[in-house]
């Protein structure tokens, strides 16, 4: 990319942020060039840099302190109080409705998750617990929500992790909106190898197969893998990403869609009932 390209970036929108040495050169943290190529793949998929640039995605995340969302949670759990972190996820859920509780929420909270994890704040039973009270509140939420009457044929969604990463919290999280969306949705969990999604595409007559990719995957491997299952997939199915690991990604296959956002889905399915409806 070019420099005079970031430094006006830099001097409109605030970002990205560089480091100087003593000789001017400007340096990036491995962060900022993580935000910025999450950027760099969203203005790709027609986002307009001045809105992408004023909200980088990890820097949204982070914007929301841990001691705001995951702290409190800790606490309650190491005082043997589980079922005050569950008031507390319904109660946010009820208030804010699914996709904003989605966004505002549990994305944070799974960034505060995986950072607490990375700096040893954040123990295995705590993880585990986390996870299966959040696993609970989303059911909750599936059982729950009435399915808007949709105007077009509702898409099949697929939803699954590759091979080597195990996290489904994300593909929970969307699976709920999806279905508060009236999508048909079919979560064939994580570490699910390429073929047996392919297969899977087939036999659900899938229009969309949706991937969450978390930061623990390799990237290089990440990348062989979408580059593998792009040939593999029919052309008229629709590839969808989002996930932590997404900013690692040095490219993105074709015909694929970038989610930061919960809130950006439900224009998404818009468009794929309608092509349905056209067939």
């Amino acid at each position: 990319m070019a420099t005079t390209t970031l430094r006006k970036w830099e001097s409109r929108y605030g970002f990205p942020l560089a480091q100087r040495t003593s000789a001017r050169t400007r340096l990036y943290a491995p962060a900022t060039v993580d935000q910025l190529r999450l950027a760099l793949i969203r203005m790709a998929n027609g986002e307009k840099p001045g809105v992408v640039l004023r909200t980088p995605f990890a820097e949204r995340l982070s914007a929301t302190p841990l001691h705001d969302t995951l702290a409190p949670m800790l606490l309650w759990l190491r005082q043997g109080q589980p079922e005050h972190c569950d008031a507390w996820l319904c109660k946010q859920l009820a208030q804010q409705g699914l996709v904003a509780f989605a966004d505002d929420v549990l994305g944070p909270l799974l960034w505060a998750i995986g950072d607490g994890w990375a700096q040893q704040r954040v123990r295995v039973l705590e993880e585990h617990s986390l996870s299966t009270l959040v696993q609970r509140v989303l059911a909750m939420a599936c059982t729950g929500a009435t399915p808007p009457v949709a105007s077009h044929p509702s898409p099949t969604v697929l939803l699954a992790t590759l091979s080597g990463e195990h996290h489904t919290l994300g593909l929970s999280m969307v699976e709920s909106v999806l279905r508060s969306l009236g999508a048909r949705v079919v979560n064939l969990g994580a570490n699910v190898p390429l073929a047996e999604m392919c297969a899977a595409v087939l036999l659900f007559d899938a229009q969309v197969l949706a991937l969450s990719l978390s930061p623990a995957l390799a990237p290089r491997l990440t990348q062989c893998e979408l580059t593998l299952l792009m040939q593999q997939l029919p052309p008229d199915v629709c590839l969808w990403l989002g996930g932590g690991g997404v900013a690692a990604l040095q490219r993105v296959p074709p015909k694929t869609q970038i989610f930061t956002s919960c809130r950006d889905i439900a224009s998404a399915l818009a468009g794929v009932s309608a092509r349905v409806s056209c067939h």
